[in-house]
């Protein structure tokens, strides 16, 4: 296992930004990554990348890139694994960048599932955690708060036919294609959307009925509301085509990125009296 010096973050995440790592290791084993978090007193675990935004300081500290075959695999891989073997619930999170873990960790979900549905639990350093322990929410986890480091999941899942599951799956994956472009270089949505019947009564009386989905209301609306399609600042963008993404047009800095986002959130702000929540990771920035 070695230890790098002053690596960029940027090659670690799929904004393509962000300063250098004081110190980064990449972890295969549980045994490597117990060692890994005793080295350091100050440690930091990514895996994908994607859902983060690293500071152009950088993390000093250690990071710990997670490669090991049970959290550490692309969540992709899993959910072409569970298709072929003919166990459903899992092919509607075809195409979500990340790993496993990273998904757990943000309960990550998409055309009407989430991970966490067939979840029965998560092994993490320190031990089994059932899934009723684990806290999940919309895009929501105990993980986020207890610094647990998970290294594997357990799922029930139903049977599923094949066909139906491989096809549904690529279905979905042409919808991402179009949305997210491999070459676009951005973490995914960069806002989480917002319940309904949680928003002020005079917020509600400015969605239109159609626009409430799944009892949600898609954050790239309001964005779209204050003008936030094709906006640029620095080297970041926001597509022209979708509100809720914010991407590296060429050349942008962590600071770019963050400073778009917060200009973007304080515009809903104004106009709808309500915040957005990024689902994004901030490393190095004061959460918004």
């Amino acid at each position: 296992m070695k230890v790098l010096e002053n690596v960029s973050l940027a090659l670690y995440t799929t904004l393509g930004v962000g300063g250098p790592a004081r110190y980064l290791m990449e972890v295969e084993t549980v045994a490597e990554m117990r060692e890994a978090v005793g080295l350091k007193e100050k440690w930091l675990v990514i895996a994908g990348g994607s859902n983060l935004l690293v500071s152009n300081d950088g993390y000093d500290g250690l990071v710990i890139v997670n490669r090991m075959p049970g959290s550490g695999v692309m969540l992709d891989e899993l959910v072409n694994k569970m298709n072929d073997q003919e166990f459903a619930g899992m092919e509607c999170l075809a195409g979500i960048p990340g790993t496993v873990g990273g998904a757990v960790y943000g309960n990550a979900g998409a055309y009407g599932q989430t991970i966490s549905d067939h979840l029965k639990g998560v092994m993490t350093l320190t031990g089994f955690w059932p899934k009723e322990k684990c806290g999940f929410g919309y895009r929501e986890s105990m993980f986020k708060k207890n610094g647990e480091i998970i290294l594997e999941v357990e799922f029930d899942l139903p049977k599923g036919e094949r066909e139906t599951l491989i096809a549904k799956s690529n279905e979905i994956r042409e919808l991402r294609m179009k949305k997210y472009p491999p070459e676009m270089k951005c973490p995914g949505s960069f806002f989480m959307n917002l319940w309904f019947d949680q928003l002020p009564k005079e917020t509600q009386e400015q969605i239109p009925a159609e626009k409430i989905k799944g009892g949600k209301v898609a954050a790239g609306y309001l964005l779209e509301q204050v003008g936030a399609k094709g906006r640029k600042l620095g080297g970041a963008a926001v597509a022209d085509y979708h509100g809720n993404l914010i991407y590296n047009a060429g050349g942008a800095t962590a600071k770019d990125v963050w400073e778009l986002a917060r200009q973007l959130q304080t515009e809903v702000k104004e106009k709808f009296g309500v915040t957005l929540a990024p689902e994004v990771q901030f490393i190095g920035f004061p959460q918004f």
